[in-house]
């Protein structure tokens, strides 16, 4: 493993993240120009339900749960008539876009860190070079207002262990902007972890009428050979990078 830091050493050393937590989150992802972040879990709420009534011999349920996701997410934005963000195709990358706020948003199922502030979050599974080339054009670039910056939008994966209590709605999403990223070898391909958020906006699920049907529930998958399928299983040109 080695490390891409785009930092100077000093640079490194004082790195610091701004982070905003449950209702203040809310505020500070309305303020930087978001949707309303309730809809995400929404959106996770429809997803999850739908995840658990498939069958475990569909070894692609994994695969089609990030997918799944963006259209829930896609439908949500229509219910709420939010007509300023949009999914597009951006170097061959599914991503919300907003023109006006000049931000792109990808999605990432999330390591353990998630939704814990003294961990550094970053994806499930490494991810690919389209993903690498907006972040590299992150460093440097959050004060100027004529570039896109790319954030990302870190739901949980499965495995994560909020899935195994008894209230999901303690379940969390993180929007952040990372500026940096590690690499790591697979297959002796170089794939990458994003990390070094300038800005971490751990969300909480406020909407409170909106829990999950405890009759679906079922306990984390284990670690099977269906579990092991990511995204970069997929043929390149359907890969979100």
């Amino acid at each position: 493993m080695s490390n891409n830091e785009l930092f100077s050493e000093q640079e490194q050393e004082n790195f610091k993240t701004e982070i905003f937590e449950n209702d203040e989150a809310h505020q500070q992802a309305s303020k930087l120009g978001f949707f309303d972040c309730n809809l995400l879990f929404n959106a996770l709420g429809i997803v999850d339900n739908a995840f658990e009534l498939k069958d475990e011999n569909n070894d692609m349920k994994f695969v089609a749960r990030a997918g799944d996701f963006k259209q829930a997410i896609g439908i949500e934005l229509k219910r709420s008539l939010n007509t300023k963000w949009q999914f597009k195709n951006l170097d061959g990358q599914r991503c919300l876009v907003c023109d006006e706020e000049k931000k792109i948003i990808l999605f990432a199922s999330a390591n353990d860190a998630l939704g814990h502030s003294e961990s550094q979050v970053t994806s499930a599974s490494p991810k690919g070079i389209k993903t690498k080339e907006k972040i590299h054009k992150n460093y440097g670039s959050y004060n100027d207002k004529n570039s896109f910056k790319t954030w990302i939008c870190f739901y949980p994966s499965r495995k994560d262990i909020r899935y195994l209590q008894e209230d999901r709605s303690q379940l969390k999403i993180e929007l952040t902007f990372p500026t940096s990223y590690t690499i790591v070898k697979e297959a002796g391909i170089d794939k990458y972890l994003v990390k070094n958020h300038l800005i971490r906006i751990i969300l909480n699920n406020q909407n409170y009428n909106n829990d999950f049907d405890p009759k679906l529930r079922k306990p984390s998958p284990e670690l099977t050979t269906s579990s092991t399928i990511t995204e970069e299983d997929l043929p390149i040109n359907l890969k979100a990078g």
